[in-house]
């Protein structure tokens, strides 16, 4: 378990449960080092009020990745379904984005035969052709690490997508005809996550500085800016 924030801004790493420490998501997890068939035990339950890890879409130097951010929601549907409902929301960032069009209602979403089930109304052009494929991560990622609020092992679970209750074979061309996991994180995610302290955040001295990355050697700089200087 990773030590938890001593700021006053949300968990940035999706935790095991509500009582227990934030776990890691690191870059270098792999799809295949998730069980295949975790337990489980019973559906997230309605109503929520706390952070949810959304998955937004940041324009980076290595193209169009993933980025999580933490809302802090009162809400009274189950965590899979605000996370989802954010997702397709106006970002909390201003350099971020979401694929998904604004019009996409969430109908349900919960954690059932063995999968994370998430049905949507989509009218129009659900997701930005060009991106439909990261668009469909976009969900499965948020889905995934929403469901793991209640419990660690939803987070392993597929995500089977509906529409309007019904199975569906594409969604913007791309195959939603069965079950969907997690693309490989350094396929989709962004390269430097930063996660504490979160967009928006009041902090005060000493500072914790946290965050995921990928980089050549483990070597990451960065710089800290105080009313836009270094």
């Amino acid at each position: 378990p990773a030590v938890g924030p001593t700021t006053s801004s949300p968990p940035t790493s999706e935790p095991a449960s509500p009582s227990q420490e934030p776990a890691e998501d690191p870059v270098t997890t792999s799809p295949a080092e998730e069980p295949s068939k975790p337990p489980v035990s019973e559906q997230p339950v309605e109503g929520f009020t706390g952070a949810v890890p959304v998955y937004f879409v940041n324009d980076t130097r290595a193209g169009f990745r993933l980025a999580r951010e933490w809302i802090p929601v009162q809400s009274s549907r189950n965590a899979i379904e605000t996370a989802i409902l954010r997702m397709v929301d106006e970002p909390p960032v201003p350099s971020y984005e979401t694929l998904w069009n604004r019009s996409t209602e969430v109908l349900s979403a919960g954690v059932r035969d063995e999968a994370i089930t998430v049905d949507l109304s989509v009218s129009g052009t659900p997701i930005v052709p060009d991106e439909a494929e990261l668009a469909i991560q976009q969900l499965v990622y948020t889905a995934t690490a929403a469901a793991s609020l209640a419990d660690r092992d939803f987070g392993a679970l597929p995500v089977q997508i509906l529409v309007d209750g019904e199975q569906v074979d594409e969604i913007g061309g791309v195959d939603v005809s069965d079950v969907l996991r997690r693309a490989a994180p350094l396929d989709v995610r962004q390269l430097v996550q930063l996660n504490v302290p979160s967009e928006g955040a009041r902090v005060r001295s000493p500072v914790q500085v946290s965050g995921d990355a990928a980089a050549f050697e483990a070597n990451v700089p960065w710089e800290l800016l105080k009313d836009g200087k270094v």
